[in-house]
Parts: C-alpha cells; structure tokens; sequence
C-alpha cells in the first residue's frame, strides 16, 4: 500500500501546474523513473522498445537514452508507455 500512495504523490506532483517549469530536474527523474517502470510491468527492453517507441511517434531520429529526450518528446513517450500499459493490463 506505501508504494501505491507513493505513487499517487507522484503522479500528483507531475500533473500540478507549472512542474515542468518549477523543478525541471525532478520533474525528468520522476518522467524516467515511471517510464521505467511501466517497462518493466510491460516486459520491454530499452533496445527493443525505445526504437518502437520513436517510429510511433515519429520522432525525427530514435533515441537511445531517456535522458537525451527534449521535456515534450519524455512527455510524449510516457503517454504512449502508459497507453500501452493500460492495453496491456485493461
């Protein structure tokens, strides 16, 4: 129960207006961390996965690191890997 009210504090604290802008840095680790971890839920592997992720996308060219991501692209790319959760699970 602690990590599923651990998670709702993050989600929350992601979603409040003006994060992005506010704390960039801990905005783009808690982007990563959740990222990662409906990766794991899903079974992907960031060498299969990532490239997937930017031909969905469209992405100009595909990425292989989280971190190099522009604020919108990591946006982008946690909206497509929790739609993919939610197919997965729903």
């Amino acid at each position: 129960m602690a990590d599923a009210e651990a998670w709702y504090r993050q989600q929350k604290a992601i979603q409040k207006r003006g994060y992005k802008s506010k704390a960039p840095d801990v905005f783009i680790s808690e982007r990563i961390k959740s990222i990662k971890t409906a990766m794991a839920q899903i079974g992907k592997t960031n060498e299969i996965y990532y490239p997937e992720l930017s031909i969905r996308l469209k992405m100009k060219k595909p990425f292989c690191s989280l971190k190099e991501l522009t604020k919108r692209n990591l946006d982008r790319v946690y909206g497509l890997v929790r739609s993919d959760l939610k197919k997965r699970n729903g």
